[in-house]
């Protein structure tokens, strides 16, 4: 199962990415790469069970600060 995400998590790339070089779309490229490797992050991690924090309750320990 872990080939089968890895594979359509480069699939996406490999769709992608070639259309947004070809047409020279440098910063929706970059912002697409960002966004890419962000869900590939959380897509392992939840694959291989890894707990990530919660960021709502980041947020809520950031707004706490501010008061």
């Amino acid at each position: 199962m872990f080939v089968l995400l890895i594979l359509g998590l480069l699939g996406i790339v490999f769709f992608e990415a070639p259309r947004l070089i070809y047409k020279r779309y440098w910063k929706e490229l970059a912002v697409f790469l960002l966004l890419w490797v962000l869900a590939s992050l959380i897509a392992v991690s939840e694959f291989l069970e890894i707990q990530l924090p919660n960021p709502l309750e980041l947020a809520a320990s950031l707004l706490k600060l501010k008061r």
